[in-house]
């Protein structure tokens, strides 16, 4: 009786934890004139239990680091639980495009930062979530 007790407390600790997903693609958005590349950055939270503010993102390029900061999507950001926030940033801002999929990073309220990885399911056209 006392080890299913203390096992349901710790399942549920890991319940409560933050689980949250960065993922990177290249893209660019259709109907206007100019197609000029993109990087769209999707943070997914996976907990169906903890909502968390996203604070800041930013991106390790070379030697730097470049805030992402998108007017039509400002941070801090909520993300309900379950739910799925994104953003852009242009291509041409970055010098290193070969490790941008791994290099994104946001950190949230609490103080933890995520590193991103690359979208490899990404349908051809689509919508960005809000």
């Amino acid at each position: 009786m006392c080890f299913t007790w203390f096992t349901d407390k710790i399942l549920q600790a890991l319940d409560a934890r933050a689980k949250v997903r960065v993922l990177v693609h290249e893209a660019f958005f259709i109907g206007g004139q100019n197609k000029e590349p993109h990087y769209f950055v999707k943070v997914i939270n996976c907990s169906s239990e903890t909502m968390f503010t996203i604070t800041h993102m930013w991106i390790k390029d070379s030697s730097r680091e470049i805030d992402i900061i998108n007017q039509e999507r400002p941070l801090p950001h909520k993300l309900e639980k379950s739910d799925v926030w994104e953003t852009w940033f242009r291509k041409d801002i970055i010098e290193d495009q070969n490790n941008v999929f791994k290099n994104v990073r946001i950190e949230l309220s609490n103080g933890k930062i995520y590193k991103s990885r690359k979208n490899e399911k990404v349908r051809p056209a689509g919508f960005i979530a809000k």
